[in-house]
Parts: structure tokens; C-alpha cells; sequence
């Protein structure tokens, strides 16, 4: 896509009050699934789903419905990043966004939430994401030139074997001492 309008690239390049819209969008957008996953019912049953689903069930809460909720929350999320990242270009790619899939999964894991779900936060998934970005940074710093890509690819890979692990030796060590 060329040539886009400027009302809509003003999504990604423009700023109100001296603060980028970019920021913007992420900090309401952080704010939003905190206050969600915090203090509604809605976000209590999601981290019932995720702890144990049958539970959640027996509990009354209907978790297909649940489900279909965050899968539209989920669109909802990749269309707004959608909006403010890809119209910061001259021209989208049909491509753009391909390979964010692992920093997203990256982010979240690293962030402490458990891979077997009932256990995270936004703050840890912002942190996360936020360490993520540093060392992208850093390696950028560090001239690596092409190479670069690749040494991102296997930290993010070694962050996320890292937070399994650390996952699991806490929930052993917690199995252990319910004992």
C-alpha cells in the first residue's frame, strides 16, 4: 500500500500535546488491560480459564464465551498496533509485521506469566517487552550489522527457555512444600 492519506499516517508519526500518539495509544492501551485483568469479573475469569478450565467451568463461568471475547480482544489489540506501527512507513508491506509473533510470545513469557497459564500481569508483559526492546537496542549498538537479527532471535529463544525453566522449578518447588 502506497501513498497513504496523512490523516492516517498521523497515527503513527504525529503526537498531541508534545507525547506521540504511538505512546499514547500504548500507555491506554496498557492501562485498559490492567484495569481489565484486574478489576472485572471479566479478567477474574480469564485467570480462571488459564489456571484450570474445567474448574472455571464447574464455577459457572461459561468459558467458550470467555474465549470468544479475547480472541476479539486479541483482534482488537493487533489492529490498534496494526494502525499506529505500519502507518509510521511510506508504504506497507503485505509482509509487515511477520516475526513479531516471537517477541509477543517473548514478552509475555518473560514477562512471568506461567506457560500453563492462571499466573501474570501486564506490568510483567510491559517489562518484558521493555527488556526485549533493550537488548534489540543494544545489539544494534554493538554494530553487529546483519548478524544482528539472528543473536536477537536466539536471546529472545534463551529468555523464553529461561522463564520456562524458572516457571517450573517454581511451581516444583511450591508442589513440593504443599507436600
Amino acid at each position: 500500500i502506497e501513498n497513504l492519506p496523512g490523516g492516517l499516517r498521523q497515527f503513527g508519526t504525529g503526537s498531541l500535546v508534545g507525547i506521540p500518539i504511538v505512546v499514547l495509544v500504548a500507555m491506554m492501551s496498557a492501562a485498559g488491560a490492567m484495569w481489565l485483568a484486574g478489576r472485572t469479573r471479566f479478567g477474574r475469569q480469564v485467570y480462571a480459564i488459564g489456571s484450570n478450565p474445567e474448574a472455571a467451568t464447574l464455577r459457572g463461568v461459561k468459558t467458550g464465551s470467555v474465549r470468544i471475547a479475547l480472541f476479539a480482544l486479541t483482534g482488537l489489540a493487533a489492529a490498534t498496533a496494526a494502525l499506529v506501527s505500519a502507518t509510521q512507513l511510506q508504504v506497507i508491506e503485505s509482509g509487515f509485521g511477520n516475526g513479531f509473533e516471537l517477541v509477543a510470545v517473548a514478552s509475555v513469557i518473560v514477562g512471568g506469566t506461567s506457560i500453563r497459564g492462571g499466573r501474570g500481569s501486564v506490568t510483567g508483559t510491559i517489562l518484558g517487552a521493555t527488556l526485549l526492546g533493550i537488548i534489540s537496542t543494544a545489539l544494534i549498538f554493538l554494530r553487529l550489522g546483519e548478524s544482528a537479527v539472528y543473536w536477537e532471535r536466539a536471546i529472545q529463544g534463551g529468555l523464553i527457555l529461561l522463564a520456562i525453566l524458572v516457571d517450573h522449578w517454581q511451581r516444583r518447588g511450591r508442589s513440593a512444600g504443599a507436600a
